[in-house]
């Protein structure tokens, strides 16, 4: 306590207060470097991570602060979201709807004239109400109509044939471990980098992805990724190009392109070229 009690008056506090002053500034600093920098070698880059977490908490709650005082105005309202509430659970059922019924959905959606429908679903797995779905539960004395309902085309059919008459493009999540319903690819516009051989290495990897059956991800517009990563419940970062197999933008940003259907990140830029098949 002597010790620190020196220390302090020393030079009337001056030279502590100095010393906390650097060490804050340097700890807030070190804790907001741009991602393009390369991480500081080991052991300097412990410093950060112990002791610069409530600098990043401290900023993190400023800003929340700022955005409660003063939230920003909304001046449009470029995107429309088309909820599915509790009004529309009485009216048709509950939630999952059969596919045929979210065709009619984007047929009606379509007739606004959007320039693109974003479906924040998954669909990996057949609808169970398709007619060959109901086909193959019933008993043996119902061949008859067995045989009626395999004439008749499926869901995923039906919700194809609306994609591909009306701009669509589908969610897709990424997993870094593999599931039951994940795969190691999907179909979707490829990137195209402009400027960089590769995504910079501090770009979102997911090694396995979670998407809608083939039929449906064939007859979209185009697919993204919805998956984020959470800080304490909330999301503060969102990657505009994660890489997965193959690499694909974010929902929004496949959403809104720019005009020339470039869209611009570090080092360079990248564009959506050809469908893969």
């Amino acid at each position: 306590m002597k010790f620190l009690k020196q220390i302090l008056i020393t030079g009337r506090g001056r030279p502590a207060a100095l010393f906390i002053l650097l060490w804050s500034l340097t700890m807030n600093v070190l804790t907001e470097l741009p991602p393009m920098w390369s991480s500081l070698p080991t052991p300097w880059n412990w410093i950060p991570q112990y002791f610069g977490a409530p600098f990043a908490s401290s900023r993190n709650l400023l800003f929340d602060g700022y955005q409660k005082k003063f939230p920003r105005e909304s001046l449009s309202q470029p995107v429309t979201i088309v909820a599915i509430d509790e009004k529309s659970l009485q009216a048709f059922g509950q939630w999952p709807w059969p596919r045929y019924r979210l065709a009619e959905l984007i047929e009606a959606i379509a007739e606004y004239r959007p320039a693109a429908v974003g479906l924040d679903v998954y669909m990996p797995e057949p609808d169970q109400t398709s007619p060959s779905q109901v086909a193959k539960g019933l008993k043996s004395e119902h061949q008859a109509l067995a045989k009626q309902l395999l004439r008749l085309p499926s869901n995923e059919t039906v919700l194809a044939e609306s994609f591909m008459r009306v701009p669509t493009v589908l969610s897709a999540a990424g997993f870094e471990q593999p599931a039951f319903t994940t795969s190691t690819g999907m179909r979707t516009w490829p990137v195209e980098l402009f400027g960089a051989e590769e995504l910079p290495h501090f770009a979102r990897r997911f090694e396995h992805v979670l998407a809608s059956l083939p039929e449906l991800q064939s007859a979209a517009s185009g697919q993204a990724m919805v998956s984020v990563d959470l800080e304490n419940g909330l999301v503060r970062h969102i990657p505009l190009a994660p890489m997965a197999t193959p690499n694909c933008p974010t929902y929004g940003r496949s959403n809104c392109p720019r005009q020339d259907g470039t869209i611009m990140t570090f080092p360079g830029q990248w564009r959506c070229g050809r469908r893969l098949p």
